[in-house]
């Protein structure tokens, strides 16, 4: 009996077809939708538009003749600059079908006269041709091919402009309006497509992360509270998940992994709230669900990192429970593995961890501690033993064999990732300074109530993560890299008052490559001097 619920509840991409209704009944005798659809047709749509903006939300997208005369009509738009601006190859290019002109404006003195004009330019792009795909909203989820499009015609631009620094502008706007709007909850609709999920993320990635998250979060809390299809489909996956989820261990991890993959390609938002939510409760489930994250799109990756940043920041309203301390502790425990794992985005995860130094926050430290530890093999010792305090005091391989349990030597490829998004998002040195600061503040500026096993844990946590992070960056950084990345002594200690004992900790290494190009120089010298004293004589 349970072998057969077991099965009824199984989720497979074939039950997506099944759970589909077209709604076709609302619209059959609606005749203003049908005088709509034909405008598009003819090429009228400033008259259709006046008409359909009569209509609430994004109704009239699931009206399947206008839903299909409107896609017509963009493919049509938007053709001149999808074939010169594409980045397709040559070969493609050459093979690949115009799209049809509507059939009521097929001749050219027709076309003159249409209300909107093909795009030519991205200026025309986003000023007349984008704002039409928010009448469809996330019923542009009827043509596949027409997203695809757009969004390789848009990142076209992003990557352009990125470059050039000149965003953001009227372009810009439409299309973070586009995919606020349209393109997202459209992904909701369609079964399991990571094809497209990839194809959004290739133009969602030129956005700084913090677009990229307010778009996540439309997505996953306001675009489904006035679109019912939404809602449905919002529950549908999760019920699913739920039932993968309860299956889910370490020895059916690939399994069902591809279950959850096939699911988050168009809902990820939902899915990995669920799984946070489950690991908060059962941290034994940490490792298989990093394991079965394996299947995850890139642009799912991106939205489990707001996803968890989410839920580190609402734990903060458990501040006086005791589950605080354990769901922080699993949270940042899944954070480590996950950073180590895959590969995604690291600049949410990091200003998370500074702004909450900057609120006074210590105790978020720890999902530092573990990412450093995970990424980096480095381990942070509140009580080091006597061998390790010696192993300390050597060099750089008696530090890494002798000083930490965890082998460094084989995380040269995450350390080096770490290290690229310290230095491109600029946080070395704000993290440090924090660090440093908030250590003094616990003593002396923290709650006066705090208890005093408390204080004295917190302070010998920011103390350790600290000298584990300069740990870091010593082996990390080069010396021309440090010298960069680094102010002066005097600078950290006057403007930004640096304790003394973090500013030399910091510059110890750099110090000691100075000490050491002294030494070689010197010895070069002296050498020199033997060989041309014989001469002399």
């Amino acid at each position: 009996m349970d072998e057969c619920d077991d099965k009824k509840d199984m989720w497979t991409p074939e039950d997506d077809a099944e759970s589909d209704e077209s709604g076709e009944f609302q619209f059959s005798n609606n005749q203003k939708l049908d005088l709509c659809a034909a405008l598009v047709r003819s090429g009228d749509w400033k008259a259709a538009q006046k008409i359909l903006d009569r209509f609430p939300g994004h109704w009239i997208g699931s009206h399947m003749p206008l839903n299909k005369a409107i896609c017509d009509l963009l493919h049509f738009l938007i053709e001149p600059l999808y074939a010169n601006d594409a980045s397709l190859p040559s070969t493609l290019l050459k093979r690949r079908k115009k799209p049809a002109q509507p059939e009521l404006f097929e001749g050219a003195e027709d076309n003159k006269t249409l209300d909107v004009q093909q795009a030519s330019d991205f200026s025309s792009l986003g000023r007349q041709v984008l704002p039409i795909t928010g009448y469809l909203g996330p019923f542009l989820s009827s043509d596949v091919i027409l997203i695809v499009k757009l969004c390789r015609i848009c990142s076209v631009y992003l990557a352009e402009t990125t470059n050039r620094k000149t965003w953001p502008d009227p372009v810009y706007q439409a299309i973070f309006n586009m995919l606020d709007e349209s393109i997202l909850p459209s992904l909701s609709m369609i079964p399991a497509n990571c094809c497209l999920a990839e194809e959004i993320w290739k133009l969602v990635r030129h956005l700084p992360y913090d677009h990229r998250y307010r778009l996540y979060g439309q997505w996953k809390h306001l675009s489904c509270q006035n679109e019912p299809a939404l809602l449905r489909k919002r529950t549908v996956i999760l019920s699913r998940t739920k039932a993968v989820m309860k299956r889910l261990s370490k020895e059916n991890v690939k399994q069902l992994g591809r279950h959850l993959g096939k699911l988050s390609h168009c809902n990820p938002g939902v899915i990995f709230d669920f799984m946070l939510h489950n690991i908060q409760m059962f941290t034994n489930l940490i490792t298989p669900v990093v394991d079965s994250l394996k299947y995850v799109s890139s642009l799912g990756y991106d939205v489990l990192a707001f996803c968890l940043i989410e839920a580190l920041a609402s734990d903060k309203t458990k501040a006086n429970s005791s589950e605080m301390g354990g769901n922080l502790h699993a949270l940042s425990t899944f954070t480590g593995a996950l950073c180590k794992k895959y590969q995604f985005d690291l600049a949410g995860i990091l200003q998370y961890i500074l702004n909450q130094l900057k609120a006074g926050r210590s105790e978020d430290l720890l999902i530092l501690q573990e990412v450093i530890h995970q990424m980096t093999g480095l381990d942070p010792y509140e009580e080091m033993t006597d061998e390790q305090l010696e192993a300390a005091s050597g060099g750089e391989i008696l530090l890494q064999e002798g000083g930490y349990y965890a082998q460094i030597r084989n995380a040269r490829r995450n350390a080096n990732r770490l290290k690229e998004a310290l230095i491109e998002n600029k946080v070395i040195m704000p993290l440090v300074f924090l660090m440093a600061q908030q250590r003094d503040a616990i003593l002396y500026l923290d709650d006066p109530e705090r208890h005093v096993k408390t204080a004295g844990r917190l302070y010998d946590q920011c103390q350790g993560t600290l000298v584990q992070f300069i740990t870091f960056l010593s082996l990390q950084l080069s010396r021309e890299e440090m010298q960069a990345q680094c102010f002066s002594i005097d600078q950290m200690m006057s403007e930004y008052f640096v304790p003394a004992d973090t500013a030399f900790c910091l510059f110890r290494n750099l110090f000691l490559q100075k000490v050491a190009r002294l030494f070689e120089a010197a010895s070069e010298k002296s050498a020199e001097g033997d060989k041309a004293a014989p001469g002399n004589k």
